[in-house]
């Protein structure tokens, strides 16, 4: 256990089993390799993926396979050995969040570049997908929608 200061949760005591390190880093991060991964709250499928070494800097992930079960894309070879994978039940993978300011359910998730873990080596690689349809801004919340009218009637 160690103590990992925040700046958006102060100072918070980690596992070090909860530390995973990117070799490469994450695009645009490329010197950040350490990351914790921090639960936001319990009945929340939401975790902060904190840097270790930089207090400032943090991701929002969730498992995009429970906003979207139908996800499906292959792992080139060159990830799986980099990462040093041989069974599938040793892999997560996580979906970067972007929330507009205190509108949680107009989120979306990156699922054009997932973010692949494995398990047993605690390393990472965030993997940008080709050939596909998925976005990086794709919403966690899709289908109907309740609308209101002005006297906070259902209209479908």
């Amino acid at each position: 256990m160690s103590v990992l200061r925040t700046k958006e949760l102060g100072d918070i005591t980690i596992d070090e089993r909860d530390i995973i390190t990117f070799p490469e880093g994450i695009p645009g991060f490329e010197h950040y390799h350490r990351y914790a991964w921090i639960k936001l709250e319990e009945q929340l499928p939401l975790w902060y993926m904190q840097s270790v070494d930089d207090q400032e800097l943090r991701f929002i992930v969730t498992d995009p396979f429970m906003f979207n079960p139908h996800y499906e894309f292959k792992l080139a070879d060159g990830v799986k050995q980099m990462l040093g994978i041989e069974r599938v039940e040793d892999v997560e993978i996580y979906s970067l969040v972007s929330i507009p300011a205190g509108e949680f359910q107009h989120a979306t998730m990156n699922l054009l570049g997932p973010i692949v873990i494995n398990t047993n080596e605690r390393l990472g690689q965030q993997v940008i997908l080709h050939d596909t349809s998925y976005a990086m801004k794709h919403p966690m919340f899709t289908g109907p929608r309740e609308v209101r009218d002005d006297d906070g009637r259902s209209e479908g």
